[in-house]
C-alpha cells in the first residue's frame, strides 16, 4: 500500500510540475501581446498627435491664432490648403 501511495504522490507531483511549467510560459507569452500592442497603439497615436499639430500649426500660419475645435480648424486649414 505504500507503494500505491508513493506513485499516487509521485504522480501528483508530476502534474503540478507540468501545470506551473504551462503557468510558466503563459505569464512570459501574455505580457509580450500586451506589449507588442501597446507599441502598435503608440505609433498610431504618434502619427494621429503630429497630424493634428500640423492641422493647427497650418490653421495659425493662416489666422494668426489657435482654435480649439479640432474639426473647425482642420475644414480651414484643407480649404486654405487647396486655395
Amino acid at each position: 500500500m505504500d507503494i500505491k501511495n508513493n506513485q499516487k504522490r509521485n504522480d501528483f507531483i508530476e502534474l503540478l510540475i507540468v501545470f506551473a511549467f504551462i503557468a510558466m510560459i503563459f505569464t512570459i507569452y501574455v505580457p509580450v501581446g500586451i506589449w507588442e500592442e501597446e507599441d502598435n497603439f503608440r505609433g498610431k497615436s504618434r502619427f494621429r498627435m503630429k497630424t493634428i499639430y500640423g492641422v493647427e500649426s497650418f490653421f495659425e500660419q493662416l489666422t494668426d491664432t489657435y482654435e480649439s475645435d479640432g474639426l473647425w480648424a482642420m475644414n480651414i486649414a484643407n480649404y486654405g490648403f487647396e486655395q
